[in-house]
């Protein structure tokens, strides 16, 4: 096989010495121009092709010029189109950081507290409704137990807590997540309950005394009365009520969050300091 492939090798070198010995002893001519031209083209293709054999080229066919011509306008679309296409993604990649410089100055004129805006720098495609994480940490000042809020759908609401703080960044657990419990209540009732994450089915506000009635759509809040979160934050809404399956004088409403950890981009940490540590919360 080495040897066979040797020897076509070998062949078509001959012969290409061969046809270009031919051509150079041959009288001038527009088919000997034409096959110059065409194999010099083909061989190393330039924009300013015309420019550099300007001569020769007015010694051969119309057609033959046309052809080239038409394939370095083809390269030049080619190149342009490239180029367009990169400043598209340009145009976008400003118009995303327009809308996210749009969040920020929206949220900071609506938030009541002092605190500082942060990136979402990571999240884990296994974990995303677990924890995420943001690009502020202790150079910032950012505390273990800071409430981190997010501005979406024209209002902030609640998304997580400062889990771990590093240098230059920090480690944020998600309200989604099951390990993260606070007293929560609904606006309309004033009923008050202890609100657990679910993952991707939202959250459970639980232990409501049955006395109390509660409506699908009502607004839910931090208590005054978490030692987790200041009091007042919105959360989310009510979904579902499961009175029917109430136990020892409790029932359950399940609560759709209002912050959507999918479309996270900044986030607003609060500088407050909770009552306990995260392992203590309740």
């Amino acid at each position: 096989m080495h040897e066979n492939n040797s020897f076509q090798f070998r062949f078509f070198f001959i012969l290409f010495v061969f046809i270009s010995i031919v051509f150079l002893i041959l009288p001038t001519s527009k088919f000997v121009n034409s096959f110059k031209i065409l194999t010099s083209y083909t061989l190393k293709p330039q924009f300013d092709f015309f420019y550099k054999y300007q001569k020769q080229i007015t010694n051969i066919p119309k057609n033959i010029v046309n052809i080239i011509n038409c394939d370095i306008k083809n390269r030049d679309l080619e190149e342009k189109y490239k180029y367009y296409e990169l400043q598209l993604s340009r145009l976008h990649i400003l118009e995303e950081e327009n809308q996210k410089l749009r969040e920020i100055l929206s949220i900071s004129k609506t938030v009541r507290y002092n605190g500082v805006f942060a990136e979402v720098v990571s999240r884990s495609p296994s974990n995303i409704y677990s924890h995420f994480y943001i690009n502020k940490g202790k150079k910032e000042s950012i505390r273990e137990g800071a409430p981190v809020i997010v501005f979406q759908n024209g209002r902030y609401s609640l998304i997580g807590r400062v889990y771990e703080v590093y240098e230059d960044y920090s480690k944020v657990i998600s309200i989604t997540n099951p390990e993260l419990s606070f007293m929560a209540f609904m606006s309309e009732s004033k009923a008050e309950g202890l609100l657990t994450g679910l993952k991707d089915k939202g959250l459970s506000l639980n232990y409501i005394p049955i006395k109390f009635e509660a409506k699908v759509g009502e607004e839910v809040y931090t208590s005054n009365n978490s030692i987790t979160f200041p009091g007042g934050i919105f959360i989310g809404k009510v979904m579902d009520i499961y009175k029917n399956a109430s136990a020892m004088n409790y029932f359950e409403v399940l609560v759709q969050p209002e912050a959507d950890i999918n479309r996270l981009s900044y986030v607003y940490v609060i500088d407050y300091k909770p009552l306990i540590n995260f392992g203590e919360n309740i």
